[in-house]
């Protein structure tokens, strides 16, 4: 059992280093290779029944398909992973694929089943107290609302989500949601307050340096300028948005040169390790053949042992046997030479007592004859004198 249970960790290990590879090969956009990996870690985790692993292994092959624009096998992935989660118990990860799953539907553009998924996940993080992910479902459910058409519910609750994100001094959250809050009021006609959060929202992104955010802010700005009717203003704030919007756009395209070499040094070091992972599956491979081919022949010299063994017990049971047939044989035949002795001993007796009678006979007739003689004798005597 303790060889089963290293056997287990070494697997749970190496399924949750694929995961971290795929994850690397999501990031840098790699589809093909994320999927390749998480559904190589997927099948360890399934093997050796790790319940928390496999609901890992489905959300992130969720998360491909959706940057993919699958959104049928996206959902489909994430509920399988949901499921696995409730079995569980583990809220953090339920409320994750509740988020997950809302986003789907988000996309899809059903506002309805996406703010659905997202008030679950609300409520459950509210629960737990995390801040950070009740700020993030605040915020998917102000854009529902905005989508919708319905801009005092999205202006309550983009403005919950950035009571929350400056209680825990979440800045890039900050930036996000008074971007959200500048173009809602511009929606509202509030236009003062429309600028007052997008310029709020350039000061926190320019402090951390969150071009996305910086980008967006002058969009808004450019939006504000229109909707207001500064063309002038509106000019330079779209230069500006420009401005960054490229400076993104190499800085992706840079980023994806340097990871398509890192890709390529990477694939060769993956490349090495799998040559090298086979060698040794090559060598594990002939050790077990040996192994089996040393223990069929030990079994077959224990099994012919154990013939031979089997033999030699019923010989000596049958000489055994044969032994004591002779043995009671033996026994009898002397009985019987006893017994034959001692009817010849009463037989001579008897013939002893036979000849000892005749001889007493003869003596008392030898007796008798002499008497008689005498007798005679003595007569014959009288009568001549």
């Amino acid at each position: 059992s303790s060889i089963q249970a290293v056997s287990k960790t070494g697997k749970k290990s190496r399924a949750s280093a694929l995961i971290n590879i795929g994850r690397i090969y999501w990031k840098q956009g790699n589809y093909p290779k994320a999927l390749e990996h998480y559904f190589n870690a997927l099948k360890i985790n399934e093997e050796i029944n790790n319940k928390s692993g496999i609901s890992r292994c489905l959300n992130n092959i969720g998360l491909v398909y959706f940057n993919q624009g699958d959104y049928a096998k996206a959902l489909e992935q994430y509920f399988r992973s949901l499921k696995i989660r409730e079995g569980l118990g583990d809220k953090k990860a339920i409320a994750g694929s509740l988020n997950n799953i809302g986003e789907v539907y988000l996309e899809q553009g059903n506002y309805p089943k996406a703010l659905q998924q997202y008030s679950r996940a609300l409520k459950i993080n509210k629960e737990a107290g995390n801040k950070s992910w009740e700020a993030i479902n605040l915020n998917n459910i102000g854009l529902i609302y905005y989508r919708q058409g319905d801009y005092n519910n999205a202006l309550n609750t983009y403005l919950k989500a950035l009571e929350i994100r400056n209680q825990i001094g979440d800045k890039q959250g900050i930036a996000l949601s008074s971007i959200s809050l500048g173009f809602v009021n511009i929606k509202l006609k509030k236009f003062s307050e429309a600028k007052k959060y997008f310029e709020e929202a350039l000061i926190f992104s320019k402090q951390i340096g969150y071009k996305e955010a910086i980008k967006f802010g002058y969009r808004g700005l450019a939006s504000l300028d229109s909707a207001t009717g500064k063309w002038q203003s509106a000019f330079e704030h779209h230069k500006q948005y420009f401005v960054y919007r490229d400076s993104l756009i190499n800085e992706e395209n840079t980023k994806k040169s340097v990871q398509s070499e890192m890709n390529f040094a990477f694939d060769k070091k993956e490349h090495a390790a799998k040559l090298e992972q086979e060698k040794k599956d090559v060598i594990v491979r002939e050790d077990k053949q040996q192994q089996k081919i040393i223990i069929g022949a030990v079994s077959t010299g224990l099994f012919l042992v154990l013939i031979l063994a089997v033999v030699i017990l019923r010989s000596l049971r049958q000489n055994q046997k044969k032994n004591k047939i002779i043995t009671e044989q033996k026994a009898i035949v002397e009985k019987q030479k006893e017994l034959v002795e001692h009817q010849k001993e009463l037989v001579e007796e008897q013939q002893k007592e036979v000849l000892d009678s005749i001889r007493y006979a003869k003596r008392i007739q030898t007796a008798l004859i002499t008497s008689e003689k005498y007798i005679e004798k003595n007569l014959n005597r009288l009568l001549n004198n």
